[in-house]
């Protein structure tokens, strides 16, 4: 989700924004945004002094956590998880306990955890119907 967030007014950038201080993430995903900052750039079409910017704001919007505060369920959630790639993320909705807001549908194939896709969030939100 927070690849989209880069895009010029999106959705997923209007509710990152309304739901400010509630979201929690992986710290490594920052990393990962930055490991994938040429694809980004060019896919959002934004220069170099804007994606830091937009970063910027996404740290002030998001809360981002060390591995060490979900760490106790990523064995749970490498055996769970369809791609390992998401096992972070997955780990840390179940130390939460709070659903995982994701449009990857082979996410909704976890039992263990509630999985939103943006229409879902929107419509819990009541933003949509």
């Amino acid at each position: 989700m927070l690849f989209s967030f880069f895009g010029k007014s999106t959705v997923t950038r209007e509710l990152v924004f309304l739901l400010s201080g509630r979201l929690i993430s992986p710290e490594f995903a920052l990393e990962e945004l930055r490991e994938h900052r040429d694809e980004i750039l060019k896919k959002a079409k934004i220069g170099e002094k804007e994606f830091e910017e937009i970063l910027s704001v996404l740290r002030e919007h998001i809360i981002f956590v060390k591995e060490g505060f979900y760490a106790e369920f990523i064995p749970l959630a490498l055996k769970i998880t369809p791609d390992k790639d998401d096992a972070d993320f997955v780990a840390l909705a179940l130390k939460v306990k709070a659903p995982l807001w994701s449009n990857d549908k082979r996410l909704k194939e976890i039992e263990e955890i509630e999985v939103l896709n943006t229409k879902e969030l929107l419509e819990l939100l009541g933003i949509i119907q």
